[in-house]
């Protein structure tokens, strides 16, 4: 006790009093619960970067069958060589394209739009998991719920009793319904704990 008083700020010879918490009652729907942890899953962010990065490889590996253009030009003027005229220019074009590749261009083709169809199956895959382990932690909360209220009419008809009955069996009950009231007060809280941190992607 004066351990606890020190830790508290309290004088070491003060006497302190545990008095019931009133139970904790969080309003919240496995609707808002699944948006936040769709919204602020990092993993299902990091998934849908893969589907960007799968969709811009897919466009530039069809660009391996447009050609090599190559555009050249020039203009010289000279007064070295009486023959050739003093000032004139040119233009040329030049153009390159693989025709036999041997599928290498198709392979690729292919193989990116694989890797596309596995990055949104991925995607989606990633949203089943965090929409069932939000409503996994939702229904523990309404389980615990139950439990912590159920757990709290026990004790009130067992006060009545006590209150009649002052027999040693019936003050052990009363005990052992407070100890498995707290604990399920413990456990409500515990669960919503858990939801919060599936909600904030921790």
């Amino acid at each position: 006790t004066q351990t606890l008083n020190k830790l508290i700020g309290f004088p070491p010879e003060t006497e302190l009093e545990l008095a019931e918490p009133e139970p904790a009652v969080e309003n919240v729907s496995l609707h808002e619960v699944s948006q936040d942890a769709l919204t602020n899953s990092p993993e299902l962010v990091e998934a849908e970067q893969t589907v960007v990065k799968a969709k811009a490889a897919t466009r530039l590996s069809k660009l391996d069958y447009v050609p090599d253009v190559a555009v050249i030009g020039g203009y010289t003027y000279q007064t070295v060589i009486p023959a050739l005229p003093n000032d004139f220019s040119f233009i040329g074009v030049m153009a390159t394209l693989n025709i036999f590749d041997f599928g290498k261009r198709e392979n690729t083709s292919k193989e990116r739009k694989t890797q596309l169809s596995m990055a949104e199956v991925s995607v989606e895959l990633i949203k089943a998991k965090v929409a069932a382990n939000a409503q996994k932690a939702f229904l523990d909360l309404q389980r615990a719920r139950k439990i912590r209220d159920l757990t709290r009419q026990v004790r009130g008809f067992q006060a009545v009793q006590v209150g009649v009955d002052l027999k040693p069996e019936a003050q052990a009950a009363w005990g052992s319904s407070e100890a498995e009231m707290f604990q399920a007060e413990l456990d409500y809280r515990l669960a919503y704990a858990a939801l919060k941190r599936i909600a904030e992607g921790r």
